[in-house]
């Protein structure tokens, strides 16, 4: 992704995860885009934090899987390697913007408020999807985003604009029954994931990928 600021959303469940992670003062997450590039990281390192998935299950031998709700103030201090079928990926993609911020609905105000206080020339906003497809879920993320910054908007960011003014008022719908992605995580015994990455500004932190690690940004 070229560009001046790079907004990534993986609402079901990687950038949910990151911004809870932060909020429970992780030192830093470091995303792969492989299991075997995760286990090495480890040997290396073997005092950080393994997390993942796989098909919405944790990758077997990992401490943690990819459930927002898994983590608590015992990541405070620590390093996790993070691995996802979708949105690690997404988030290495996009590193040669100038700067590449992590977004879900638990701190889509704090984005918002960066980017009307940012100087960029340009704002790609990256939805990661499932499995190559489109996820309505991060589209919605991104249009609520869309919905409330300054400047010129796409043809794309509109249709995002119009999905989230649709149904505004209703995040857990969207996330459990509109989206193909949450209603399998709801057949996977996942609802409590979908209700938890559904609450609207549950944080103010902003994660920020750089050099290959993600860590808060400081405002």
């Amino acid at each position: 992704v070229k560009g001046d600021l790079s907004v990534v959303i993986d609402v079901l469940r990687a950038t949910s995860v990151i911004t809870t992670l932060i909020n429970f003062g992780c030192k830093k997450i470091i995303p792969v885009r492989t299991v075997e590039e995760a286990l090495n990281i480890k040997e290396k390192n073997p005092e950080y934090i393994l997390a993942g998935e796989r098909n919405s299950k944790k990758v077997e031998g990992f401490d943690y899987g990819n459930s927002p709700l898994e983590y608590d103030s015992k990541l405070k201090g620590k390093t996790v390697i993070f691995t996802t079928t979708n949105g690690t990926k997404s988030i290495i993609q996009s590193r040669n913007a100038s700067l590449v911020i992590i977004a879900s609905l638990l701190n889509v105000n704090a984005i918002i408020d960066k980017i009307n206080k940012s100087t960029f020339k340009k704002v790609n906003i990256v939805c990661s999807g499932s499995n190559g497809q489109i996820s309505i879920e991060d589209i919605y993320c991104a249009g609520m985003i869309v919905s409330y910054v300054n400047g010129n908007l796409s043809e794309k960011s509109l249709l995002a604009s119009a999905l989230y003014l649709h149904y505004k008022h209703s995040p857990e719908k969207i996330l459990s029954e509109v989206s193909s992605h949450g209603r399998k995580l709801v057949h996977s015994g996942l609802a409590d994931d979908i209700v938890f990455c559904a609450k609207m500004n549950l944080y103010d932190n902003i994660p920020y990928y750089r050099n290959g690690v993600i860590q808060e940004l400081r405002q």
